[in-house]
């Protein structure tokens, strides 16, 4: 492809008035434009101007080297797809400096580097799983409401951004954080992290979920379909391979980080005779935390933390 002038051209378009354009009118053609592109809101024209400005030479090659550092994580991974394949020595010395973790939490994330680097998705989600419940000092046990909080916002965004790299922006708690609020959920609102929640969601909340878990290649079932919608569990579709193919979003597993213990409750009489039966159901004990309430919970709580890191990196 032909290099292109930093400097717009005479069919560029403008802002500002075409027959008269002030001195410092803001150029949309040109690197200047990239730049102005680069400023926007809209995610889509950024990452479209961060490729554009490769046709700009060394200026428009630092442009993108500069991205690596972008508080956006779709521009961050764009930037990296971008110059992993480059060759100067610029990029090879900012690629080898780019770490999406940082020296200080290495130790920790060194064994899910490694996996992710091989392509080992389904022991790197192992290790994800593992990693969260020791930061949560809740190892060989689950995640409840409560202990989801006591993890360390970076480590969180560190985690995600290890999977985002490595899978080329398609796993990632991040992936799934955003899948699930284009079904119109929103991670926003506090009530996924009360611990007095029970579990039970409303019928059109339920209709979200799933169809979310069908996107991501995970389904939902309820074994006493009839008496309980706390009992919703989610399971992997076993058909879908643990590779790059397998839908966005698939990795990784949040709905293993739940669990918890039940109990046989009575169903009364009022109950059975409505066709409920039998005389008794399951019912989680209090602490449990499974199904779509740890994975509406577990990303509630990322949401939180990544717009928390992205405010203090300003």
């Amino acid at each position: 492809m032909p290099k292109i002038s930093p400097q717009p051209r005479k069919d560029d378009p403008v802002l500002g008035e075409i027959a008269s354009t002030p001195a410092n009118a803001s150029i949309l053609g040109g690197i200047e434009g990239v730049k102005k592109r680069l400023a926007g809101s809209d995610e889509r024209e950024r990452l479209a101007a961060l490729e554009d400005a490769l046709n700009y030479d060394e200026e428009g090659l630092q442009i993108v080297i500069a991205a690596l550092q972008s508080d956006c994580i779709a521009i961050e991974i764009k930037a990296w797809e971008l110059l992993r394949d480059r060759e100067e020595p610029q990029v090879t010395k900012a690629l080898f400096l780019y770490d999406p973790i940082g020296p200080s939490r290495e130790a920790e994330y060194r064994t899910l580097r490694q996996l992710l680097e091989k392509g080992n998705w389904q022991e790197a989600d192992k290790e994800t799983k593992s990693i969260l419940l020791r930061l949560a000092k809740r190892q060989d046990k689950w995640l409840r409401k409560e202990d989801i909080l006591k993890i360390p916002a970076l480590e969180l965004v560190a985690c995600d951004r290890l999977w985002l790299r490595y899978s080329r922006g398609r796993f990632g708690f991040s992936v799934q954080a955003q899948l699930l609020e284009n079904q119109g959920l929103d991670l926003s609102n506090s009530s996924h992290l009360d611990e007095r929640s029970s579990g039970f969601q409303p019928y059109s909340q339920k209709r979200l979920f799933e169809s979310f878990a069908k996107t991501v290649g995970w389904y939902v079932k309820n074994d006493e379909p009839k008496v309980i919608t706390a009992n919703d569990i989610v399971y992997r579709k076993k058909h879908i391979p643990f590779n790059l193919s397998s839908p966005r979003g698939h990795l990784p597993l949040t709905f293993e980080l739940g669990g918890g213990t039940w109990t046989y409750q009575p169903i009364n009489d009022d109950d059975y005779y409505m066709g409920w039966g039998p005389d008794s159901y399951r019912s989680w004990d209090w602490g449990s935390c499974v199904g779509p309430e740890i994975v509406k919970a577990f990303l509630a709580y990322f949401h939180q933390c990544s717009q928390r890191h992205k405010s203090a990196k300003k």
